[in-house]
C-alpha cells in the first residue's frame, strides 16, 4: 500500500493494499505526483498505475516482458517531468 504522511511526518491515510486488481499493488517500488495524478510504479507487477489523488484506479499500464534479456520486466523507479506534455 501507499502511505500518505503530513508534512510534520505523521500518517494521513494508506491508499491500496497488497494485489493485482487496479490500485492495488505488487511490489510498489517508487510513486510520484504530477498533471493531478498519482502514479504508482510495481516491480513484481510489471506494471504502472496512474490513480486520482484521492487513490482511485484511473489507468494500468502493463509492461511487456523483455526479449532481449528473456524475462519479465520490473520497474524500479519513476519519473515525471515536463516531456510529459510533448509526448501525449
Amino acid at each position: 500500500c501507499i502511505h500518505v504522511i503530513s508534512c510534520s511526518g505523521l500518517p494521513v491515510r494508506r491508499i491500496g493494499h497488497e494485489g493485482r486488481l487496479p490500485g492495488e499493488f505488487l511490489e510498489p517500488t517508487s510513486c510520484c505526483i504530477g498533471h493531478g495524478r498519482l502514479y504508482v510504479a510495481e516491480a513484481k507487477g510489471a506494471r504502472l498505475q496512474v490513480l486520482t489523488m484521492e487513490g482511485e484506479p484511473l489507468q494500468v499500464l502493463a509492461l511487456q516482458p523483455c526479449r532481449l534479456m528473456g524475462r519479465p520486466p520490473r520497474l524500479h523507479g519513476l519519473c515525471l517531468g515536463d516531456m510529459w506534455r510533448e509526448l501525449s
